[in-house]
């Protein structure tokens, strides 16, 4: 954690992934994909230092307004202007296996081993799990990011529930950053293992002349065609392991040509 010195007195600046929560992150997120010179863009960059350095709004306003942005950017720069590393401890202790959120232990997806030594990625997430944090991701995965984190990584033993995720998301506004990108890039390391394995799935298959594989359709949609847009049949495919979940997907992709 760096300084910032305004009228002799300093402020927090976060200098790495682990200083920045969400919320903040989210902040320097939406002032960075502001169109330069508007007036939101000069909003944004007081916003900047008000939630992530701490500073107060009059202190922020007696500041050149070039000045605040040459801040935004600066701080922009630290986060965007380079890929992010993807901590193998994002929490600061000895255990990799998830991190502790208001005094619960959250666990990350845990991979397993093939019998040819593989690692297989998110090897005990159900079908619903990767369907709904993909969906997330691929909308906008820093405006969703603690949904995701909620939907994917939980207590030990403890079942998938929407409703439980959503609440527990809100309560995420802190979550260092560092965690964000250690599960997204489990994520991304998933979909390179399982679009090796199940590579139609990742293509435009049809059935009766709609799209229904990866380039149209979300990932939801996916499950429910799996599930033949049926009640009876969609739970028992939310509930699979996402594995065999592409089996299926591509098995039947196979079987409408």
């Amino acid at each position: 954690m760096t300084t910032v010195t305004i009228d002799n007195r300093s402020y927090p600046c976060p200098s790495a992934w682990n200083e920045i929560g969400w919320e903040q992150f989210f902040t320097l997120a939406e002032y960075a994909g502001q169109t330069v010179g508007t007036s939101a863009t000069e909003r944004k960059a007081e916003r900047v230092l008000e939630r992530i350095c701490g500073v107060d709004p009059g202190t922020v306003r007696k500041i050149d307004g070039r000045q605040r942005k040459q801040f935004a950017d600066c701080l922009g720069e630290r986060f965007f202007g380079f890929p992010p590393p993807f901590p193998e401890n994002p929490d600061g202790n000895d255990s990799t296996d998830g991190f502790d959120w208001n005094g619960i232990r959250m666990l990350f997806p845990a991979p397993a081993v093939d019998p040819d030594g593989s690692v297989v990625p998110l090897a005990h997430t159900t079908a619903v799990e990767l369907c709904e944090a993909t969906d997330l991701y691929l909308c906008d995965k820093w405006r969703y990011a603690p949904l995701v984190v909620a939907i994917l990584c939980r207590p030990e033993g403890e079942p998938y529930r929407e409703q439980t995720c959503r609440h527990r998301a809100w309560s995420m506004k802190k979550l260092p950053m560092d965690i964000v990108l250690r599960l997204y890039d489990m994520l991304r390391q998933a979909h390179r293992y399982l679009k090796r394995n199940y590579p139609l799935c990742y293509e435009t298959p049809r059935t009766n002349g709609e799209k229904t594989g990866r380039e149209g359709p979300t990932w939801n949609e996916l499950l429910l065609w799996a599930g033949h847009f049926r009640i009876d049949e969609i739970e028992p495919v939310r509930r699979m392991n996402c594995h065999d979940f592409m089996d299926l997907v591509q098995s039947r992709i196979k079987m409408n040509g």
